[in-house]
Formats: structure tokens, sequence, C-alpha cells
């Protein structure tokens, strides 16, 4: 299926079966309106909440106010609309373990890509881990 077809119940099923495949718990956060979909539990405390949209989904004003009270108070969030970048998540939090937001920019700006990423665009150092979103597309 075409990246720009896939809905986002799509995605997000292909990311919930490859965060279980590497240890992870998976739940959907059924909180109120403007919350993110998910939260992805590491084997080893690590947390990531993530908004899913279909490829080139835009967050709705209130989720973007959600999204920024949540990143405020520590957590780390983020909005997905590909399987690829959820990948690039995952890895990264599995193997760094603990990630804050600006953490999760610097290590997209360095080299702790995961080997297989060569075929992505130029990542070096994105403003926020908000802007490499932008930044992947699809």
């Amino acid at each position: 299926m075409p990246v720009l077809e896939q809905l986002e119940k799509d995605i997000e099923a292909t990311c919930g079966r490859m965060a279980v495949r590497e240890g992870c718990i998976f739940l959907k956060i059924q909180a109120s309106k403007g919350f993110p979909d998910r939260v992805v539990l590491g084997p080893k405390g690590q947390t990531l909440i993530i908004e899913f949209k279909k490829p080139g989904g835009i967050v709705s004003p209130l989720q973007e106010h959600t999204i920024c009270k949540l990143r405020k108070m520590g957590h780390l969030v983020e909005v997905v609309d590909s399987v690829r970048y959820f990948r690039i998540l995952l890895d990264l939090l599995l193997k760094h373990g603990s990630l804050t937001n600006t953490k999760l920019a610097e290590l997209i700006g360095s080299s702790s890509l995961p080997q297989d990423s060569s075929s992505l665009p130029d990542l070096a150092k994105p403003q926020s881990p908000w802007q490499l979103y932008r930044d992947l597309g699809s």
C-alpha cells in the first residue's frame, strides 16, 4: 500500500505489534479529547507517549496544546505518521533508556541512528523532535 494511502489505524496496529515484539507494553489512552493515542512502556522502565496520524496528518490545536503541556511536564511525546519513524523512536528508546525530548533531538542529530537508517533523509541537528517529525514526512 502506498505510504500516503495508509490509514492511522493501520500504522498504529503495525507499530503496536512491533513494540510488543520488542518486549514493550502498548496501551491505548482513553483519557479525554485531545489526549495522545498510545503509551509505550519499555521493558526497562522507558515511557513514550504517541499521537498517531495518517501520513501528512496534522494535530488539532487541542492535541498540540496537550502535547506541549505533557512535554513541559517532562514526558516524551511524539507525533508519528509512519512505521519508519516509530521504528527509529523505538530503537532509540530501547537503546538509550529513559529519554527526554531534548535528548531525543540530540540523538537524532548524532550518529546514534539505527544502522539500517542510511536511506533516511538528512536529519542533521533538527531544532526539535517536532521539527524532525515534519522533516521525515512520510
